[in-house]
């Protein structure tokens, strides 16, 4: 695994409770893979209960998909180093999952370069 300040990973938000996870929670991708137009992946993040919780779930269920650095108490989390690595190599994917998943709310005005 990479070690140092070289680790990120993706995290996103989901969009609304799927019985299991939060609404808004931030949660990271830390397993998985994308083929066969089968979009599912293994995620962690905070449940409606509060405590933290590792599930499978399709890409569509997330929102604002975004690079992150992981903290070493996190890297124990992730299955292998394909959901992790350097800040470049991790950032393209968040720019498909951006585009194939957009959010509800429409652009982020703030991160577009919009005054508000």
């Amino acid at each position: 695994m990479p070690a140092g300040d070289d680790c990120y990973a993706i995290v996103a938000n989901i969009r609304k409770t799927d019985g299991s996870l939060r609404s808004g929670a931030k949660c990271w991708l830390v397993g998985g893979q994308n083929g066969d137009g089968a979009e599912r992946f293994k995620w962690r993040g905070v449940s409606r209960g509060g405590r933290v919780i590792t599930k499978w779930a399709p890409t569509k269920s997330f929102q604002n998909f975004r690079v992150a650095w992981v903290p070493d108490e996190m890297r124990r989390y992730f299955d292998h180093d394909r959901t992790m690595g350097e800040r470049a190599r991790v950032e393209p994917w968040t720019v498909m999952f951006n585009e194939r998943h957009p959010p509800e709310h429409g652009p982020d005005k703030a991160h577009d370069g919009v005054p508000e």
